[in-house]
């Protein structure tokens, strides 16, 4: 309801005093950010994968965000770093622990003013 794909059926959903249905639905989903519970990784490298939500980022809002989370580490130790390809089989490898901390990489890559979590 929030980012306007449902509509309340009574009352109203307001942010900073403003009726949600005031707002323009591609600005009100440009300031959100959404972190799922479950982690999809896509084939690609590490930061192809970091940069589905802010394809523009950089190579140090990348690291900013990795150290965030504390997945800097983790990635340093794969074979190429960010740039280490993820294949079908290798996902399957990944931690729950690696695939939650990409996923809170991805929501605090992504310049949002609203940040749900689930």
């Amino acid at each position: 309801m929030i980012s306007r794909i449902y509509f309340p059926q009574a009352g109203a959903i307001k942010i900073d005093t403003i009726d949600t249905r005031q707002i323009s639905a591609e600005y009100l989903r440009s300031m959100v950010s959404f972190m799922p519970q479950r982690c999809d990784v896509f084939y690609g490298t590490v930061s192809q994968n970091l940069r589905l939500v802010h394809p523009a980022a950089t190579m140090e809002e990348l690291e900013w965000a990795a150290k965030m989370s504390r997945l800097f580490k983790d990635i340093e130790q794969l074979d190429r770093g960010f740039e280490t390809r993820i294949s079908n089989s290798f996902a399957d490898q990944l931690s729950n622990g690696f695939r939650q901390r990409l996923s809170l990489d991805r929501t605090m890559l992504n310049p949002a003013s609203i940040v749900l979590l689930d």
